[in-house]
């Protein structure tokens, strides 16, 4: 998970992360009615699998660390499981030599097993350099939470490493006999994870595709970053004022990646080239809308390399992700992980991933760490990027994820009025019909940002610029607070202009948070002959939403701390929770309807709602 503390100490313009996309869909005002018309007789073919709830941070079925036993299997048996990301660093990082390392692979068997009996894909992470084959002994750490030295270095015997990943490939799909995917290093790009030049990642991906390979020749293999546009050690190296220049993006690892494998061939097997079946890259964005830009850049990337569309392009960690500014040290929490607003994000997440061509995903993360951080009095509730929280009741985006399991296995045509924070997806069979739909407005500092750069860009004004005419990132914090008018400020004409421009879109933002939407649904060319039944779930500031009873949950868990019971209670307390109506998914409404091929509402969506509407087949006439 990168930690990208630039954007905790920087908050305007010159510093911090800004986000790409489309400036027509930015300037455009939020319609007063949105209209969503499903229709039901335009099948659409399957349902993308990418749609499937993926989970990251799987470590093993260890009880005494997390997350959890309890939690993994809650997640994968509740859920229409997708793209499963798991680690077996635990298995490398602790084992004393070669022998033992292979006699603890089968530590996952069972979990990978039951995964892919329930239709999910797992996705194997490789990484964390055993002592034992490391270049470095140390033990000391770059970060305070990175892995050590001796984990982050290159290996002292390619060959050796090679041999690590042949077992590991061997294991799984020869003796397991189940086809899986190999990623290749967690976020090379950071210094966290990788301590070796990019040249030495090259190499360490050229000798894992011989082992997997040598393993099993359809093994399907693929490298990974932690940021798509970022050279090495990106933490505070990504400028997004540069990702539509090309030569800058020649910089990235990945590109590095994709032109390495191309150039490279591997005699001992005969490829000319090396292979590539997936890329990953991992996204912690404020604006879902986004993600389309890097997609479609890495496929021009691979086109040029000569690969095709049958290259997988993966993101297999992901969330919203605005981190607390004034504490560093706990730069991975945000409490918005915690309340609808992440519920909202995530299922707009998925609308735009698909929109955008993303083939698989898997959300970071399923838990939030322990009970050892306290924030604002919280122990729960601390803005933890899992969704449980650290005794284990279910989040909010928990309940967003059971609504996509809803999801049928065909999907068809849905129509939205011109709204972009608005989202809707559709399926449908003989036997019911569903609509997801969600209300997300991303926050509008980000929103503030992606404006100033993309209308800047357009007026072929840089970030140099703006500083030469001393735009200064405190001038900028006193014009959204109101403290500054964009008048006053001794700065040329031209780019007042364009500060208007983005401020018009940050006041637009801040409606959107705090005004509902009036929605009208139809559902026309239903395939039922007679009766359906029609439900609806919700999840915002009121319902499906532990977050709302916070100080309930609290005072249970802090009460059994109290009574020296905590351990022996705690888990067996969040089930009781996880069952309250206010918590778990919440039907609002069931009704029968009576004979008809159509049907038609109007709902009033909350902002960061979440629903699905689900009709079913009751009673038909022979």
């Amino acid at each position: 998970m990168p930690k990208r503390l630039f954007l905790i100490l920087s908050l305007y313009l010159f510093f911090l992360s800004a986000d790409s996309g489309n400036t027509e869909s930015l300037t455009k005002e939020t319609e007063n009615i949105v209209t969503i018309r499903v229709d039901a007789g335009k099948d659409l073919g399957q349902t993308p699998y990418l749609l499937r709830p993926g989970i990251g941070n799987i470590w093993g079925p260890d009880p005494s660390e997390a997350p959890s036993p309890r939690i993994q299997r809650r997640f994968i048996r509740e859920m229409k499981v997708g793209l499963v990301r798991i680690s077996v660093e635990r298995i490398l990082g602790t084992s004393k030599n070669y022998d033992d390392f292979v006699k603890h692979l089968n530590l996952y068997d069972e979990l990978i097993l039951d995964i892919v009996k329930r239709g999910g894909s797992p996705i194997i992470l490789i990484a964390q350099m055993p002592r034992w084959l490391s270049s470095k002994d140390s033990q000391k750490r770059p970060s305070g939470f990175s892995w050590t030295l001796s984990q982050t270095s290159p290996p002292k015997d390619y060959e050796l490493w090679s041999k690590v990943v042949s077992a590991i490939v061997g294991h799984y799909n020869k003796e397991l006999g189940v086809d899986l995917r190999y990623e290749i290093w967690n976020e090379p790009d950071l210094i966290e994870f990788w301590s070796g030049s990019a040249e030495d990642y090259l190499k360490l991906y050229k000798y894992a595709v011989l082992g997997a390979k040598r393993a099993d020749i359809n093994a399907r293999v693929g490298g990974g970053v932690a940021w798509w546009s970022a050279g090495m050690q990106a933490m505070g190296g990504v400028d997004e004022w540069k990702e539509t220049d090309e030569n800058y993006l020649k910089n990235s690892l990945l590109y590095r990646l994709i032109r390495y494998s191309n150039e490279t061939g591997l005699s001992e097997l005969g490829y000319k080239r090396l292979p590539i079946d997936f890329l990953v890259m991992h996204m912690y964005e404020a604006d879902p809308v986004y993600i389309a830009m890097p997609l479609k850049q890495i496929r021009k990337w691979l086109k040029e390399s000569g690969y095709g569309n049958d290259v997988k392009l993966i993101i297999d960690e992901w969330s919203t992700w605005s981190p607390i500014p004034y504490d560093p040290n706990l730069s991975w929490l945000d409490i918005r992980h915690d309340t609808e607003y992440g519920a909202a994000y995530a299922a707009s997440f998925l609308y735009w991933a698909d929109k955008g061509g993303l083939d698989l995903q898997s959300f970071f993360s399923l838990d939030s760490g322990t009970r050892g951080i306290t924030l604002k009095g919280n122990k729960e509730f601390i803005g933890g990027t899992g969704i449980f929280t650290p005794s284990e009741v279910i989040k909010p985006v928990y309940n967003t994820f059971k609504l996509f399991s809803m999801l049928q296995d065909r999907r068809i045509n849905v129509e939205i009025s011109a709204d972009r924070h608005v989202n809707g997806i559709a399926t449908g069979d003989n036997n019911r019909v569903s609509l997801l739909f969600t209300n997300f407005t991303y926050d509008p500092n980000s929103a503030f940002r992606k404006a100033l750069i993309e209308l800047s860009q357009a007026k072929g004004y840089s970030k140099e610029y703006y500083q030469s005419k001393g735009v200064t990132p405190e001038q900028l914090q006193g014009v959204l607070s109101g403290k500054i008018s964009i008048e006053e400020l001794p700065i040329p004409g031209e780019i007042k202009e364009v500060l208007r421009s983005a401020f018009n879109i940050y006041q637009e933002r801040l409606r959107a948070q705090k005004t509902p939407k009036s929605v009208e649904i139809s559902f026309d060319n239903l395939p039922f002959k007679s009766n359906f039944r029609y439900e609806r779930y919700i999840i915002d500031s009121n319902h499906s939403n532990s977050y709302a009873v916070k100080e309930r949950i609290e005072d249970i868990f802090n009460k059994l701390e109290r009574q020296g019971i905590y351990w022996e209670k705690a888990f067996e307390k969040a089930e009781e929770i996880n069952q309250w109506p206010e918590v778990r998914l919440q039907k609002v409404e069931e009704k029968i309807i009576n004979e008809a091929r159509d049907y038609r509402e109007t709902l009033t969506l909350n902002p960061y709602a979440t629903g699905l509407i689900l009709l079913t087949r009751i009673d038909d006439k022979k």
